[in-house]
């Protein structure tokens, strides 16, 4: 199980709405200890209780997350899952992902499954 993380927009037809997704990125909830560490955590699994509605409201706190994750590395690779599901590596490269597709549809909706 983990973190079912999309942007999408919703499109009127005229007859009906469709959701139209974008982006999508699953992260391991192994990754949890790194993304809470990090500050990352309530804006990825938890965006509704935030009020962050629309990818450009997150990207700024993602980019202070990556900056954090980027210089407290050798504290953060502690945090790696013991059974090797996921790791510090792959949640950077799952950061900078959603912080380019943020960028590129900056009034897609957030989706958040967990």
């Amino acid at each position: 199980m983990g973190l079912h993380f999309s942007l999408s927009f919703d499109i009127d037809t005229g007859t009906k709405i469709i959701n139209y997704e974008v982006y999508e990125i699953h992260i391991t909830h192994n990754l949890a200890a790194i993304a809470r560490q990090s500050n990352t955590y309530n804006i990825l699994w938890k965006p509704y209780e935030n009020a962050y509605i629309y990818a450009k409201d997150i990207i700024p706190q993602l980019k202070r997350g990556l900056k954090y994750i980027i210089d407290n590395e050798s504290q953060l690779q502690k945090l790696n899952p013991e059974n090797g599901w996921g790791s510090y590596d792959l949640y950077i490269d799952k950061i900078k992902s959603i912080i380019k597709a943020c960028n590129e549809y900056p009034n897609a909706l957030i989706e958040a499954d967990i």
